[in-house]
């Protein structure tokens, strides 16, 4: 290789040591910063439909009935995401029922399908395009 078309080393140009990835810390402090009112009030930020899964969920666990009101049987929910998130009631409720009224109790089962879908991202299907958001591959 000749002396042209070497890289320069370190040793030569020493503002080549060490660079801060500015776009990367600023990044992670835009989710930090748009993270800390979830973290704070939380109860503020369920959507709507979630929440009426995971009272249903919850009065599923705890009185066996799938209500929402306690007093109208529904059906008019995913049958599957609703009773995923009843044996996971039932089992935060072994612990204390008291738990089952907060929106953090549901935060490890939704990191775990979070890790589910990135690891399925990752599968490679041949001939496939990926969906990062679902998950589905189409």
């Amino acid at each position: 290789m000749s002396p042209a078309l070497k890289p320069p080393s370190t040793a030569q140009n020493p503002s080549r040591t060490r660079m801060i990835p500015w776009p990367g810390v600023a990044c992670v402090s835009l989710c930090a910063l748009g993270l800390l009112p979830w973290i704070m009030a939380p109860q503020t930020f369920i959507s709507d439909d979630s929440y009426f899964y995971l009272v249903i969920a919850r009065n599923l666990a705890l009185s066996g009935e799938q209500t929402f009101s306690g007093v109208f049987f529904t059906n008019g929910v995913h049958p599957l995401w609703t009773y995923i998130l009843a044996v996971w009631s039932y089992g935060v409720s072994w612990i204390d029922p008291v738990l089952l009224h907060g929106p953090f109790v549901f935060l490890p089962l939704s990191i775990a399908f979070f890790i589910l879908n990135i690891g399925n991202y990752f599968v490679s299907i041949p001939g496939k395009s990926r969906c990062l958001c679902s998950g589905q591959y189409f």
